[in-house]
């Protein structure tokens, strides 16, 4: 999901196409490989980039035995853009991002895991080359068949070779209960993110975010359901800091075995510590799904 808002309001064109390729090799283990091909088209080309999003990630799963699982995938990103007139583009790069997961089983309740993701940044001058090391450890513990939690803790460290690190805590802390045919869900996230292809382009920043979200089934084809969160984010390389609140109704209903439809309707605010980039939208999504 590409989030973010032209709020010059000038004609624009997004396409994402993402084929990927899964292979069960054993009842034990999978290969797979997907590729992501993202087009932003501005017709804006002075005040807004033109980029391409080519994006390649091979991942491999294995279960040794009932209890040790190793899982392990590579991505590998390049990115283009482009503007019209003196104004400068943002430089192309291409990004390297291998991570490796260790799981153990300790019974059908619980599990722990540890995690690690290394990024390196490698762009055209004069861009900022970086490398990023994220460790983390976690757990998973149904605390009975309908109570499941998840609780992940981490560090990562940004290392530009120019400028100051920047530097925070990754985590994934979640409860999820399900009541007959109603899922509620509390979350608490926090880690970083490289916004490389929206609008703006703004670059690495990490963030802060809770959500909360309710989902009930009225009839075995029809959900309807809810989602509200908040969320904080500080940027590397740009002196900003936004918070962003969203609320949203969704509605899904399945017409055949293979074909749903759905409809989101909300809110969303953006308040930036900068008030030219601070604002509000209401937004209606109707969508078609084939499977």
């Amino acid at each position: 999901v590409m989030v973010g808002t032209n709020r010059g309001n000038t004609p624009y064109l997004r396409n994402v196409v993402e084929p990927s390729v899964d292979w069960q090799f054993s009842r034990q283990g999978s290969v797979g490989i997907l590729y992501r091909n993202n087009i932003l088209r501005n017709e804006d080309n002075i005040n807004y980039e033109d980029t391409t999003e080519h994006y390649v990630r091979p991942s491999f799963n294995y279960w040794i035995n009932q209890r040790n699982n190793i899982a392990l995938d590579y991505g590998f990103t390049k990115g283009e853009y482009t503007r019209e007139g003196a104004m400068l583009a943002t430089p192309d790069f291409m990004s390297h991002s291998p991570h490796v997961r260790y799981t153990y089983r300790f019974d059908a309740q619980m599990s722990m895991f540890l995690d690690y993701i290394y990024s390196y940044r490698d762009s055209d001058d004069p861009g900022i080359d970086y490398n990023v090391n994220n460790p983390s450890v976690g757990i998973t513990y149904a605390f009975n068949p309908t109570l499941i939690g998840t609780a992940q803790v981490g560090y990562f460290w940004m290392n530009p070779d120019r400028g100051d690190d920047f530097d925070g805590v990754t985590s994934n802390l979640s409860i999820t209960q399900r009541d007959g045919r109603t899922t509620y869900t509390l979350a608490f996230n926090s880690g970083y993110e490289q916004d490389q292809f929206g609008f703006d382009n703004l670059g690495f920043n990490k963030y802060y975010g809770g959500s909360v979200s309710i989902s009930h089934a009225l009839t075995q084809r029809f959900n309807i359901g809810f989602v509200g969160s908040a969320l904080y984010r500080e940027y590397a390389f740009v002196d900003r800091d936004d918070w962003v609140y969203t609320a949203d109704a969704n509605a899904r209903y399945q017409l055949l075995q293979w074909l749903s439809v759905g409809c989101r309707a909300g809110y969303l605010a953006q308040d930036s510590d900068l008030d030219v980039n601070s604002y509000d939208e209401w937004h209606v999504f109707l969508t078609l799904t084939a499977t």
